[in-house]
């Protein structure tokens, strides 16, 4: 199914990721071919479907609903181009293939659309890793931050993160500070704005230096709280391993971890030497996930052991 059938399905109201899914899946399974993909042919592929119960709780739509959503997807199209946003599904040649095996309690949670600025391909062509933690960052934990996110970057790595302030921030500002630095910012609402607002030339300077934004949300959708929940899964999902800086037991950074735990990719903590750092509430985290056995400690000592063994992940599963 094209990228754009894909959309006018995900234009109807109440009609989400998972169902649009089973629709993909089930036009291939059954081989067909949209020839005008009219209001009335995509309707009537729907209905076929609804009819075989291949999602749950498929709602009754009618002609005019497929009429308004293939103007609002035509809109949607022309409004990203204008814009200098790309359009991928997870279907396309360019999808990044890391995320297709993106997974939570066993099931399929990849995003089935993806927007961006930059080279997308780029994120099916070098080793990746997500380097996040909390917003409220801490002296050291920015200056090792920063170090860490450079020495990686120096190896060719890509730094994903969130562009949030804090943590996010000083991951790709040392990838930027690298000889050549490659970094990705994902965010939680429309390309068509930056948030926070602080980081909109942090953006700008992210794709001047050849790297990616990236976004499952529309142009003119705005931040909610949910959304960055949502867009914690696909920092994890996007890397080979996931490096926090620091946070505390609770927050935003456990969204990414659990998905990094829960998808089996290795997960690192950066250890501190200072009793005063470690004794900090925005630091238990890291000793926390120690403790448990979830994560290694990343230090100056084990970090070109750490490289070398991501590399190698990497070399292994090269796509």
């Amino acid at each position: 199914m094209k990228t754009s059938d894909i959309l006018v399905y995900l234009q109807l109201k109440g009609l989400g990721r998972a169902t649009a899914f089973k629709l993909v899946e089930y036009y291939d399974f059954k081989e067909y071919k949209f020839f005008k993909s009219d209001a009335l042919e995509l309707l009537n592929f729907y209905n076929e479907c609804r009819a075989l119960k291949i999602a749950r709780a498929m709602k009754d739509y009618i002609l005019e609903d497929f009429e308004l959503a293939i103007k609002q997807s035509q809109n949607l199209l022309e409004q990203s181009f204008t814009n200098g946003i790309g359009i991928v599904s997870y279907f396309d040649i360019n999808y990044p293939k890391r995320l297709k095996s993106l997974s939570k309690a066993g099931k399929n949670d990849s995003p089935i659309i993806l927007y961006y600025k930059g080279d997308i391909a780029k994120l099916n062509q070098m080793p990746t890793v997500a380097i996040i933690g909390t917003r409220d960052i801490l002296p050291d934990g920015a200056v090792s931050g920063e170090v860490i996110s450079k020495t990686f970057a120096n190896q060719n790595f890509n730094i994903v993160s969130g562009l949030a302030l804090g943590c996010d921030t000083v991951a790709h500002q040392g990838a930027l500070k690298a000889t050549k630095g490659i970094t990705t910012a994902v965010l939680a609402q429309g390309l068509d704005s930056v948030y926070p607002k602080e980081n909109k030339d942090l953006a700008l300077e992210i794709l001047n230096r050849g790297g990616v934004l990236i976004s499952e949300y529309p142009i003119g959708t705005k931040v909610r709280g949910p959304q960055l929940v949502e867009r914690d899964r696909i920092q994890a999902g996007l890397s080979d391993a996931t490096i926090v800086i620091h946070t505390g037991v609770k927050g935003g950074t456990m969204h990414a971890v659990e998905t990094t735990l829960d998808n089996n990719k290795p997960l690192y903590v950066i250890g501190y030497k200072s009793n005063q750092m470690n004794m900090h509430e925005k630091v238990q985290g890291n000793i926390l996930l120690v403790s448990q056995g979830k994560a290694k400690s990343l230090t100056s000592e084990n970090i070109d052991s750490t490289i070398d063994y991501l590399m190698q992940l990497f070399n292994n599963k090269r796509f």
